[in-house]
């Protein structure tokens, strides 16, 4: 009679448009838990019985120890659109949940399901306790369904988190234009607090025979970041550094270029230095594994950065054997191969800096929540980057018109205002299980100077332990792949009640 089927899936799954509830989907209650200020994901869907017309989904306040406003829950609507599977070069396709739209209404043809996709912003100060309401499935020519949702606040906020993950960004395109602040701040919101540049690049001069860069529009452009929150380092890309150099001082022999080379990276320095600029990372040769010459230039550039006191380089490092060829002069690099523990282990051991790096279109929420989260943490790496936040051939709205497909963890929305996909919001989750991490093991840090607390802290990191345990595969993405999505979500609850146990024994709530 209502003409649909209401169901509640696991946010970390992916519901396609020939999706039907599994039995759990039916008893599972929406809900959710988050600290004051955190974002967090709820899924609802609906199965047509026949066709729909303005299918919606609208959530009340929420009340409980003071009010939640309905505002604080942000509702959109998952599109299936047909993305490219597999390579991004390959032809494959399939109709996939990705795009994330803010619309008041879909229609819903008859035996199929849309789900819609609910974002918590927990205000922050909110007091603790749990807030209840109701979300309701509404249509224009069929019936409604009302069904309970609640959120628990926990007492406590979460800690910094303590590695940095940040997104490959192409700077250029957006500087002096209001997107700029628009895509950083889509960025901070969701846990990335480095990126990457190399578009706007310092204009090389020959004055008078002396190489000029001209660093100020760089230095404004990196402190303007600083203050809206990227704290680095900046993987920054001088790929054509060596080339611009020739072209301004035609003529003169390779050590006169490499002297010059040494000069530009010095001048760079003086910005990177700086207290209000994030530090740079000199890049000159992107993923080394796929040519011989590759190698070869990153060996050489690398060590003309190293003459240069405090310049770091950096250098994507996609064919472990191309690293250990080539890669003596490098100061870190950045994986995006799976290596073994034991390579991991040797490159540690040679004094080196190790970073990640990898795709932001797993189109996969558990892959993508767990390849910055649990799965990343659990790997000795410092720092974790995703190609790409916006990148695209011809329209971002259709994946086939270029050579490859598009890669964005949010695309342009016709305002500016970037649009989110699920991936995009699963990797917010994936740092937010750091930033759990790293709060538990800041109480158990205070706990383990109290006399009386002492034990909490020892359970809390055995807590830890076991969380971060049961699985010696050095792969980010499956990381606990033998648990259901309820069950490694669980893993993140078990971080919250050791938590509230630290707390409990220092006496603070």
């Amino acid at each position: 009679e209502r003409g649909f089927l209401a169901c509640v899936p696991h946010w970390l799954a992916n519901i396609y448009p020939n999706s039907v509830p599994r039995p759990e989907d039916l008893t599972r209650p929406v809900g959710c838990y988050a600290c004051p200020g955190e974002y967090e994901p709820m899924a609802i869907a609906l199965r047509a019985l026949r066709e729909l017309k303005g299918a919606r989904c609208i959530v009340s306040d929420l009340t409980g120890p003071e009010t939640m406003p309905a505002s604080a829950i942000e509702v959109r609507t998952v599109k299936y659109w047909r993305q490219r599977i597999g390579s991004s070069w390959g032809t494959e396709w399939r109709l996939m949940p990705e795009l994330l739209e803010l619309k008041a209404q879909v229609d819903v043809a008859k035996d199929t399901t849309q789900q819609f996709w609910l974002t918590v912003h927990v205000p922050d100060g909110a007091k603790p306790g749990i807030y209840r309401g109701t979300v309701t499935l509404a249509t224009a020519n069929a019936g409604t369904l009302q069904t309970p949702v609640s959120v628990e606040v926990l007492p406590f906020t979460l800690q910094p988190n303590e590695r940095p993950v940040g997104m490959y960004w192409y700077e250029h395109k957006v500087a002096g234009t209001p997107r700029r602040d628009a895509q950083v701040r889509d960025m901070l919101a969701h846990g990335m607090t480095t990126l990457t540049m190399g578009g706007l690049f310092p204009e090389v001069q020959n004055v008078d025979g002396k190489l000029a860069l001209d660093v100020a529009p760089l230095q404004t452009f990196l402190q303007e970041l600083k203050s809206l929150g990227i704290a680095g380092p900046i993987p920054y890309n001088t790929s054509s550094l060596m080339s611009k150099l020739k072209r301004a001082f035609p003529g003169l022999a390779k050590a006169a270029h490499d002297a010059l080379y040494v000069e530009a990276v010095r001048q760079l320095e003086t910005v990177s230095s700086r207290a209000d600029t994030p530090k740079l990372l000199h890049y000159p040769v992107d993923e080394i594994g796929n040519h011989e010459e590759r190698g070869e230039k990153a060996n050489h550039e690398c060590a003309l950065v190293a003459t240069v006191p405090g310049a770091t380089s950096y250098i994507t490092v996609n064919n472990y054997p191309a690293g250990e060829k080539w890669g003596d002069t490098f100061d870190i690099w950045c994986g995006n191969i799976e290596y073994t523990a034991e390579q991991e282990t040797a490159l540690l051991a040679k004094g080196k800096r190790y970073m990640r790096y990898g795709s932001a279109y797993l189109n996969d929420a558990r892959k993508a929540r767990n390849s910055c989260g649990l799965g990343f943490y659990r790997r000795p790496a410092e720092a974790m980057f995703y190609w790409h936040y916006q990148c695209y051939q011809g329209q971002p709205t259709n994946d086939f018109d270029g050579t490859c497909r598009d890669h964005c963890a949010a695309y342009p929305g016709e305002d500016g205002i970037p649009v989110p996909t699920i991936d995009w919001e699963s990797l917010r989750e994936g740092v937010d299980d750091m930033r759990y991490i790293a709060t538990l093991k800041h109480y158990a840090a205070l706990a383990a100077k109290r006399p009386q607390a002492k034990a909490a802290a020892v359970s809390a990191l055995r807590t830890l332990h076991t969380v971060l345990g049961g699985d010696d595969r050095v792969n980010q993405g499956s990381f606990r792949d033998d648990l259901g999505h309820d069950e490694y979500h669980a893993l993140r609850r078990q971080l919250v009640d050791a938590i509230l146990e630290l707390r409990a024994a220092l006496g603070d709530g």
